[in-house]
Protein backbone atom coordinates (compact mmCIF):
# COMPACT_ATOMS: atom_id res chain seq x y z
CA UNK A 1 0.00 0.00 0.00
CA UNK A 2 1.38 3.38 -0.88
CA UNK A 3 1.58 6.35 1.47
CA UNK A 4 -1.30 8.33 -0.06
CA UNK A 5 -3.70 5.39 0.29
CA UNK A 6 -2.66 4.92 3.90
CA UNK A 7 -3.13 8.62 4.65
CA UNK A 8 -6.53 8.52 2.94
CA UNK A 9 -7.63 5.55 5.07
CA UNK A 10 -6.54 7.34 8.27
CA UNK A 11 -8.39 10.46 7.08
CA UNK A 12 -11.60 8.47 6.44
CA UNK A 13 -11.37 6.76 9.83
CA UNK A 14 -11.00 10.15 11.51
CA UNK A 15 -14.02 11.45 9.60
CA UNK A 16 -16.04 8.55 10.97
CA UNK A 17 -14.65 9.07 14.48
CA UNK A 18 -15.56 12.77 14.29
CA UNK A 19 -19.14 11.92 13.28
CA UNK A 20 -19.52 9.31 16.04
CA UNK A 21 -17.97 11.38 18.82
CA UNK A 22 -19.86 14.53 17.81
CA UNK A 23 -23.13 12.59 17.80
CA UNK A 24 -22.38 11.32 21.31
CA UNK A 25 -21.58 14.88 22.47
CA UNK A 26 -24.88 16.13 21.06
CA UNK A 27 -26.82 13.21 22.58
CA UNK A 28 -25.35 14.09 25.97
CA UNK A 29 -26.46 17.71 25.69
CA UNK A 30 -23.31 19.21 24.20
CA UNK A 31 -23.20 21.73 21.37
CA UNK A 32 -21.60 21.68 17.93
CA UNK A 33 -18.83 24.31 17.78
CA UNK A 34 -18.93 24.75 13.99
CA UNK A 35 -21.75 27.24 13.21
CA UNK A 36 -22.29 25.90 9.69
CA UNK A 37 -22.65 22.32 10.87
CA UNK A 38 -24.84 23.47 13.78
CA UNK A 39 -27.15 25.24 11.29
CA UNK A 40 -27.27 22.14 9.07
CA UNK A 41 -28.04 19.95 12.09
CA UNK A 42 -31.02 22.21 12.82
CA UNK A 43 -32.23 22.13 9.20
CA UNK A 44 -31.47 18.55 8.12
CA UNK A 45 -30.77 16.71 11.41
CA UNK A 46 -27.48 15.27 12.61
CA UNK A 47 -27.10 11.89 10.88
CA UNK A 48 -28.22 13.01 7.40
CA UNK A 49 -25.96 16.06 7.68
CA UNK A 50 -22.97 13.88 8.54
CA UNK A 51 -23.72 11.45 5.70
CA UNK A 52 -23.94 14.29 3.18
CA UNK A 53 -21.06 16.45 4.42
CA UNK A 54 -18.60 13.66 5.26
CA UNK A 55 -19.49 11.97 1.97
CA UNK A 56 -18.67 15.14 0.05
CA UNK A 57 -15.40 15.71 1.93
CA UNK A 58 -14.29 12.09 1.47
CA UNK A 59 -15.25 12.09 -2.23
CA UNK A 60 -13.32 15.31 -2.90
CA UNK A 61 -10.24 14.05 -1.07
CA UNK A 62 -10.46 10.72 -2.93
CA UNK A 63 -10.82 12.46 -6.32
CA UNK A 64 -7.75 14.61 -5.68
CA UNK A 65 -5.82 12.19 -3.46
CA UNK A 66 -2.80 11.89 -5.72
CA UNK A 67 -2.48 15.66 -6.18
CA UNK A 68 -2.78 16.58 -2.50
CA UNK A 69 0.68 17.05 -0.99
CA UNK A 70 1.65 14.83 1.93
CA UNK A 71 1.96 17.86 4.22
CA UNK A 72 -1.71 18.71 3.58
CA UNK A 73 -2.77 15.13 4.34
CA UNK A 74 -0.81 15.30 7.58
CA UNK A 75 -2.34 18.69 8.44
CA UNK A 76 -5.87 17.38 7.87
CA UNK A 77 -5.16 14.21 9.83
CA UNK A 78 -3.71 16.30 12.65
CA UNK A 79 -6.71 18.63 12.63
CA UNK A 80 -9.30 15.84 12.69
CA UNK A 81 -7.25 13.95 15.24
CA UNK A 82 -7.46 17.03 17.45
CA UNK A 83 -11.23 17.31 16.80
CA UNK A 84 -11.79 13.70 17.89
CA UNK A 85 -9.52 14.16 20.92
CA UNK A 86 -11.44 17.30 21.87
CA UNK A 87 -14.77 15.51 21.42
CA UNK A 88 -13.60 12.72 23.72
CA UNK A 89 -12.71 15.31 26.36
CA UNK A 90 -16.13 16.91 26.05
CA UNK A 91 -17.79 13.50 26.36
CA UNK A 92 -15.81 12.85 29.54
CA UNK A 93 -16.84 16.22 31.01
CA UNK A 94 -20.49 15.68 30.09
CA UNK A 95 -20.47 12.24 31.74
CA UNK A 96 -19.21 13.81 34.97
CA UNK A 97 -21.86 16.55 34.90
CA UNK A 98 -24.89 15.71 37.05
CA UNK A 99 -28.16 15.80 35.15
Amino acid sequence: MDLIKLLFIVFVLLQAADAVTTTIVLDKGGREANPIMRWLFDKIEVIPTFIIMKGIVIAVFWAYAETIPVWMWLAMIGFYGWVVYNNLGVIEKLQKTPE
